[in-house]
């Protein structure tokens, strides 16, 4: 099991990436990636706070791509996207890969 987190964009447009692997029956990340919403990502009408938060150009976007050994999930999100279980699930493979 893989997960990589790109971050691009930002007031200097450099981008970041981090990543971690796990096994495939690791419970921890496993429940991380079922947590969030994969069919529902980009629907506008779900995010409350996405309408409310204006675009800028400044504004970070982010890649989450999950693999769980043959299904991969990929998914894009503006930065107003990033709370609750993505929130959960990137901040939890920055905290990994900053301790590998």
């Amino acid at each position: 099991m893989g997960i990589v987190v790109e971050r691009t964009g930002g007031f200097a447009g450099i981008g970041r990436q981090w990543s971690v692997t796990a096994s495939a029956d690791d419970a921890q990340w496993r429940a991380l990636i079922e947590a969030c919403p994969w069919d529902r990502a980009g629907d506008k009408d779900r995010a409350p706070a996405a309408e409310s938060t204006p675009a800028g150009a400044d504004r970070f976007s982010w890649s989450v791509v999950a693999q769980c050994g043959e299904e991969e999930r990929r998914v894009e999100l503006a930065e107003q996207e990033i709370s609750g279980a993505w929130r959960e699930l990137i901040e939890a493979v920055r905290t990994a890969a900053a301790g590998a």
